[in-house]
């Protein structure tokens, strides 16, 4: 189920162009859905890879988290690497916590500076000095094979601010704007 306003991108160069549109900081959110083997991943994971500058010295603009991320471990990790842009390959299971989707609206404010929250108590978060709260400028990417689509998620979905973007199985990615 996508938006009415929806846009399908048919083609691989399509899909390229808006990653590259996430990389240069177009959108403050993008999501990337399609059957597997449409070369999702290694399009993202490539391009998250640390390069080094004129003087040898290793840049990371972006973190690249693969798998069954949980709501936790993605706050730590949007902690550890904050004001990077952030990945997330297989968030199934990210989005379909409702923990998941509110740390990924706090993540996806249309601000150049926002803060993040989890004010639960979490032994974790204890131990690895994690704050409760934090402030970041980071962006957030999540790739799916698939969209479970209740209402409550694509309402959390449809809502979230800035500019969206969308891949439609089975070989097809939409952009909305």
């Amino acid at each position: 189920m996508l938006p009415d306003d929806a846009e399908i991108l048919k083609t691989y160069d399509e899909l390229r162009e808006f990653r590259n549109s996430f990389f240069n900081g177009e959108f403050y959110f993008l999501l990337v859905v399609g059957r597997p083997g449409l070369s999702k991943t290694w399009d993202f994971e490539e391009k998250c890879k640390p390069y080094k500058d004129r003087n040898g010295q290793e840049i990371s603009v972006a973190y690249y988290v693969k798998g069954n991320v949980s709501p936790v471990v993605a706050y730590e990790l949007a902690y550890f690497h904050r004001n990077k842009l952030l990945v997330f390959d297989d968030a199934e299971r990210l989005w379909a916590d409702p923990n998941g989707r509110r740390l990924v609206r706090d993540l996806t404010e249309c601000k150049p500076r926002k803060q993040v929250s989890w004010q639960t108590e979490n032994k974790t978060f204890s131990q690895l000095n994690v704050p409760k709260t934090f402030f970041t400028s980071s962006r957030v990417c999540l790739i799916m094979n698939r969209l479970r689509s209740t209402s409550r998620s694509m309402n959390a979905l449809t809502s979230l601010p800035g500019e969206l973007g969308w891949a439609a199985p089975p070989t097809s990615t939409s952009r909305r704007r």
